[in-house]
């Protein structure tokens, strides 16, 4: 199967880099972008244009940075499903997700109420607006993970098309509820290295793949495992172009 990723206009690309050089261990065919432009240094990526909603202004008065982040990685999303160019089934990819093994069982948090909890008291947001959702078509959700890959085909187009007046839904959890996706209840969270208290040095075995964030990736040690797990360059890599030499791992 294809490989599909959704992408936004960055600054650098370097989670990309590592993140395609990881897909070694996925038995693929072609490498999707859908979104922005692939970056420079990269060839052999088929790009597939998404118009992207501005994020500038990010926490001024009244701006709409996260509502516009949540309608990019949807329309990117829903431009590889109704692409006739991409594999029926593919794996999605974010540009920061690393696997480290081929992909398992989708982790989840537990169901919406556990997870919510204070969301649900107060009757507002997304996720309340989904568990209704998910309540009407008798099905009490589990929360899966954003932050991992996911195979998916194009069923999940029409599921996102349902909900697209939901603000910012999740459709990892549209996906892993309505289909037989397989899912595990994950002790450790969900999978991605962003919480700055544990300056992160790893990840639990039990993770297949791991989603990083600008400091896990570019300064914490655990940024340094991903780069010296995965030194050689990729196929998708133009020789002409140096790797950037990034800072040595360090506590911020």
């Amino acid at each position: 199967m294809d490989v599909g990723y959704i992408l936004g206009h960055q600054a650098e690309y370097e989670e990309l880099r590592y993140s395609l050089r990881s897909l070694r261990v996925f038995s693929h065919d072609k490498v999707y972008i859908a979104g922005a432009p692939p970056p420079d240094w990269s060839v052999g990526l088929h790009h597939i244009p998404v118009e992207q909603a501005s994020l500038e202004g990010r926490g001024e008065p009244g701006n709409r940075w996260w509502s516009n982040r949540k309608t990019n990685m949807r329309r990117n999303l829903l431009a590889l499903l109704d692409s006739e160019e991409v594999s029926d089934e593919f794996l999605y990819m974010n540009d920061d997700f690393i696997l480290t093994r081929p992909p398992g069982p989708v982790p989840h948090l537990g169901t919406f109420v556990e997870t919510h909890k204070g969301k649900m008291d107060k009757k507002q947001g997304p996720y309340v607006d989904l568990y209704h959702w998910f309540q009407d078509k008798g099905v009490d959700p589990v929360h899966v993970s954003e932050h991992v890959p996911m195979v998916v085909d194009n069923r999940l187009a029409g599921m996102m098309r349902e909900v697209w007046d939901i603000t910012g839904f999740p459709y990892a959890s549209l996906w892993g509820n309505l289909t037989d996706t397989p899912t595990v209840k994950s002790q450790s969270g969900d999978w991605v290295l962003n919480h700055a208290r544990d300056h992160s040095e790893t990840w639990p075995d039990e993770w297949w793949s791991a989603s990083t964030v600008s400091n896990s990736f570019h300064v914490w040690p655990v940024g340094g495992k991903i780069r010296g797990l995965h030194p050689d360059p990729s196929p998708y890599e133009n020789p002409d172009f140096p790797v950037p030499v990034n800072p040595p791992p360090s506590y911020p």
